[in-house]
């Protein structure tokens, strides 16, 4: 028996020539081996290894947010919860009944096929995260291929901080369902840089007066204030929640949109109607933002205006967004005990699932978002140091990557008094990162400032990174010093 002792992760730090190495240093070469083994299946072995390596550094992964309250009182929006033991108060604490997401779902999202029901998972919105793993199923032949993980209630929510394991940089789509809790100025901004670097966001509020855990607000208050704020969207979606509080269907679709629309004529079915019980509704404004597009609107509301919009989309720099106003339209009825639930995702209005539907067909179009994209897991670097004539500065390093680019090799460019390498070894004024189109791996960088530069700071310098091709540039900058004298910390 071969044990490579190979250790799979969600993440590229595994490369096939440390796959190879640990099979080289196992014990192949033995006589059972061979007795065991013929070289044509060790090389089948070794193909399976490397492909299955492949799939998991290439996975794709959507993050719901379980940090603002979301399973308290009558709210159970998480996948699944394994254990339910929070309280409905702000700050959320253990010593409660309400739902406690963990993590990853369990069990297993790659055991799901086209017929596996909603209860594999248990919590209110686990149909949504079982229809999300089936349709993987049916397009991509795995499941997991849009893996699916929660943030649980004591999670940060963070954007290229490396430092954090559900770093926003990780995914490719945050939900946020009935948040009910304002996010603090940092992580506004995070999520706002998430989605303008090309990230997607599902936003979902609830109808006015909705305060679940005694804090004194509710979904419509603290959407608003990630949309509109300074240190959140700015006003930039062009989407504003209204204080709102009522229940119907909708057949008002925008009839002015396409048959290719990708919401109402998505991959998961025909959109024909939105039911909406105890919901609010939105504003839209093209001024701020001329890409937000009203898809379903209130009854008899003027689907040529800006107000009764009850599902909505648009595009931020190079990321996308879908926003609704009412939680129902995802509720699967199984909720905590004793929640009072509105049933809306397996409601059908003329034989369509129409919630449903619209529910994916946006996930679908978050998560299949093909601008292409530079990521760097860290932005700003300080605490370079050495003492004059010491010098250079030991190294700090991030992990470079990137999706749906060209080929074209990236370019790492120093600045005039740090410099940068790709093995922490030799280092040079730029570098080249080559990769095979079209998924970067991640890749470390290292920078330091560099040897021979006089006593004095050497701050906000910036390095660049830059694919060749169409994706925004991406910078590092970074701060240091060189000492006149004292113990050194450097390296020659």
């Amino acid at each position: 028996m071969i044990n490579l002792n190979i250790k799979k992760s969600n993440h590229s730090d595994t490369s096939i020539n440390n796959i190879l190495s640990n099979i080289m240093k196992s014990n192949i070469y033995s006589t059972s081996f061979y007795n065991a083994m013929s070289f044509k299946k060790l090389f089948l072995a070794i193909l399976f290894i490397i492909s299955s390596n492949a799939f998991v550094f290439s996975q794709t992964k959507i993050l719901f947010d379980n940090t603002r309250g979301e399973t308290a009182s009558n709210s159970d929006w998480v996948i699944d919860a394994d254990v339910r033991n929070l309280n409905s108060n702000w700050p959320t604490t253990t010593g409660g009944t309400e739902g406690n997401a963990q993590t990853t779902p369990t069990p297993a999202q790659s055991a799901i096929t086209t017929g596996t029901a909603e209860t594999y998972w248990n919590s209110g919105i686990s149909a949504w995260g079982v229809d999300i793993a089936k349709y993987c199923y049916t397009t991509f032949s795995n499941a997991d291929y849009w893996h699916i993980e929660q943030l649980p209630y004591n999670g940060r929510v963070t954007y290229l901080d490396g430092t954090n394991a559900q770093d926003l940089s990780n995914y490719k789509t945050f939900v946020l369902d009935e948040s009910n809790s304002m996010f603090t100025s940092a992580e506004k901004t995070a999520i706002k840089n998430f989605v303008f670097d090309g990230g997607s966001l599902f936003i979902i509020s609830d109808h006015d007066i909705a305060d679940r855990n005694s804090d004194g607000v509710d979904a419509v208050d603290v959407l608003n204030d990630l949309l509109t704020s300074a240190t959140g969207f700015n006003n930039g979606l062009g989407i504003t929640y209204d204080y709102a509080n009522y229940t119907e269907t909708s057949t008002n679709l925008n009839t002015n949109l396409p048959g290719t629309n990708p919401l109402l004529y998505g991959p998961r079915g025909t959109v024909n109607s939105l039911k909406y019980n105890g919901g609010s509704s939105m504003t839209i404004n093209t001024t701020n933002n001329a890409t937000v597009t009203g898809v379903v609107f209130r009854t008899g509301a003027d689907i040529n205006a800006s107000i009764n919009v009850t599902c909505a989309y648009v595009t931020y720099g190079s990321g996308r967004v879908v926003a609704m106003a009412d939680s129902s339209p995802i509720d699967d009825g199984t909720g905590d005990s004793g929640d009072v639930l509105y049933v809306g995702w397996g409601y059908t209005y003329s034989g369509v699932t129409s919630n449903a539907n619209l529910v994916m067909n946006g996930t679908i179009w978050l998560m299949t978002n093909t601008t292409p994209l530079l990521t760097v897991s860290s932005s700003t670097f300080t605490g370079y140091t050495y003492v004059a004539g010491a010098g250079p500065s030991a190294s700090q390093t991030f992990n470079l990557s990137g999706s749906n680019l060209d080929g074209t090799s990236v370019t790492v460019t120093g600045s005039t008094n740090y410099e940068v390498s790709t093995d922490n070894t030799t280092f040079g004024a730029s570098v080249t990162v080559n990769y095979t189109a079209p998924t970067l791996a991640s890749t470390p960088i290292y920078i330091r400032l560099k040897a021979g530069l006089s006593a004095g700071s050497y701050n906000s310098e910036v390095i660049t990174c830059n694919d060749n091709g169409t994706a925004t540039d991406k910078t590092v900058t970074n701060s240091g010093s060189v000492t006149s004298g004292g113990s050194s910390t450097c390296i020659s």
